[in-house]
This record gives C-alpha cells, structure tokens and sequence, in this order.
C-alpha cells in the first residue's frame, strides 16, 4: 500500500475539521510496525570437488566445508544484527519511545518520527505490545541504491536526495519477515501503528469504525537498512513497486451507483485547500493526486459501514457513524486507477460502485 497521504472522512457540515491530509504523522510506520518485507535470496555453499575416480577429494573438501562454514557464520551474524534492529524499532514502537525510534533510525529515513515531531506533526504512538523476536531473512546481503529504489514511494520519498552520494560505500541490506511469523504477529504489529495518539485522537482513516472489512492479504513489506556510523540503522520500509505499466489492464467492469444509493459523486480533481503551513514552501504535495469521494445524503441502501479504496495507488478510508452526507479523500495514481465502494451490513460486504480514472 501507499505510504503516501490520505485525508480522513469528514463530515458534511464540517468539511475541514479533520486534518487536511492524512499527514505525514500517520504515515510514519502507522503501518510501520504494521507490515514486513518482500523478495528473496541467500548465501549457497561451495560444492566439493571431486577426484577422478568419482570419490570426494578429502583434502579439497575439507577446504570447500571450511569456506561454506565460514559463509554460513557471517550469514548468522549479520542477520543476528539486522534482525536486531528491527526487534529494537518494534520495541520502541510499541512503547512510543521516540528516543529509541530514533537510534535506530537512519539520519536519511525520511518516516522518522522524531524528526516529524520536530517539524511540528504529531506522532502516533504504539499500544504497548511489543511483538515476538523477529523471524525472517536476509533478501539482499550487499543491495545498492537501486535495489532501494525500486520500492514502493521509494523514489517520491527521495526525491530531493542524491542517495549515491549520501550513502556513498556505506553497506545496504533488504530483509523480509518469514510468513508464519508475519501472520502470527499482524494484529499486534497493526496496533502499534494505528493506536490513540497521545491526545485520543482516532485513526484518522477509519473514523468512528469498528467494523472490520475484508482485506486482501497482508502486504509483504521490504526493509532496507543501511550501516551509518559503523551501525546498522533503517532506511526505508515499502512494498516492492507492483503497479503496471498500463494500469488499465488489471481494471475491472465499472459498477456504476446511478440511483446515489451510496455515492454521490468522486471529483478526480479535487484541490486541497487546508494543507499544513509549509505546504507551499516545499513541493512535498505536488505530486500527490486526491480524489474527493461523497456520499449521499439521502441513503438508498442500508449500511453499518462503508469504504472507498483506490486498488491501484492503494488509498483509503472507512465511515460508520453518519456516513450519509460525508465525504473522504483518497490518492489514486495517476497513469490510471479505479475507486471502488464497499458497503458493510449485518456482517456482509457489497461493492457498490467502482469507477474508473483515465488520465
């Protein structure tokens, strides 16, 4: 999913009443703890070798075992290391340790925190439940700036940065947790980047919700570390970029809500007028495109709950309470995305509307 912002649902008689965009606070690592890594690889051992008669040469085996186990133990450390880090971030995330976020951090990471409180924007912290050791492996042992790159928002984060020169010799690693780990501890992993801020605040993306929707599975997410200061420290989190070239491809039939059962309207171009103070002084929003989705005043259908969500970009939100005569915003992609609506009543799901973006 996007890390990207997204603005919370607000109501029809107060249209600005809740932050402009779903700022930069609730994308730091709200799914931060939230979700862990994608691709795939590892060290293999040397074969023996052979003598001529088809027999293993015990000399030269004995120095291929040696070579294998030399490659295996470095492998172990470093996981030990990266892995460490990671333990240390949910940690500190869980307990809402901006401190200890912070020492983990890379003074590159562009989601820190601690950083972000600094510029004025508040952090959301943990519930306190601090996940199981983390199980998983090393993807890429000796990545490169590309191999960062190529995650998801990656580029948009970095826009501003040379990360050649930044980065420079330094060591880069991409690790991805093992699945059965990674579902075992969603729900907790979850919680410690959706939980109340400090004032109660609710998550802004699913105001006054607690029914829960069907998702697609978890998303695999990559964290890429990089040593700074002799330390191994976190970089970026995403998932790897799956967005097709024609995005047009994987759309499906338009599902039309001609009656306003539910929706009223999704204005493609929507302009946000209450961004944060320093919006125009850097060009952090220039590429973000939002589409305002309203909803009817006047319901023709029954709902506990809805959703609208671009399956592209991978925007989002949810309303229970009041959603008739609400309206929310969410990102779409601009070579092409889709906004689908689903309604929830009596424990059921019903896609309502689906509506297609072409540039």
């Amino acid at each position: 999913m996007s890390q990207r912002p997204t603005q919370s649902p607000c109501d029809s008689d107060n249209q600005t009443t809740a932050s402009a965009l779903r700022s930069r606070r609730s994308v730091l690592y709200g799914g931060a703890a939230a979700t862990i890594v994608a691709m795939a690889g590892c060290l293999d051992g040397q074969q023996s070798s052979e003598d001529e008669n088809g027999s293993v040469d015990d000399e030269d085996s004995s120095g291929d075992d040696t070579s294998g186990e030399s490659d295996e133990s470095e492998q172990d450390e470093l996981e030990d290391e990266l892995f460490a880090v990671l333990d240390d971030f949910f940690e500190a995330s869980a307990e809402g340790d901006l401190e200890a976020i912070d020492d983990v951090m890379h003074s590159l990471n562009p989601l820190n925190p601690a950083q972000w409180e600094e510029d004025g924007w508040e952090y959301q912290g943990g519930n306190g439940e601090v996940p199981s050791p983390f199980e998983g492996e090393i993807v890429i042992a000796d990545g490169t700036v590309d191999d960062v790159l190529e995650l998801e928002d990656a580029t948009f984060w970095f826009a501003e940065i040379d990360l050649e020169a930044e980065i420079g010799d330094e060591q880069i690693a991409l690790v991805r947790a093992d699945e059965g780990w990674l579902e075992a501890e969603a729900e907790t992993l979850a919680a410690d980047g959706s939980g109340e801020t400090s004032e109660g605040d609710e998550d802004e993306d699913e105001v006054g919700v607690s029914y829960d929707f069907d998702d697609d599975e978890i998303e695999e997410i990559t964290w890429a570390l990089v040593t700074e200061d002799d330390e191994w420290r976190l970089l970026f989190m995403g998932t790897e970029d799956e967005v097709p070239e024609d995005p047009t491809e994987v759309f499906e039939d338009e599902i039309i809500d001609e009656e306003q059962d539910v929706i009223a309207n999704i204005d493609w171009e929507y302009e946000q007028d209450d961004q944060p103070e320093d919006a125009e002084e850097n060009d952090f929003f220039d590429d973000i495109e939002l589409a305002r989705v309203e909803f009817t005043d006047e319901p023709g259908l029954e709902a506990d709950a809805v959703r609208a969500e671009s399956t592209i970009e991978g925007g989002h939100f949810e309303v229970e309470n009041g959603w008739s005569g609400s309206w929310g915003t969410v990102t779409y992609h601009p070579e092409g995305d889709q906004i689908l609506v689903r309604i929830a009543q009596d424990g059921d799901e019903t896609i309502v509307h689906r509506e297609h973006y072409l540039p």
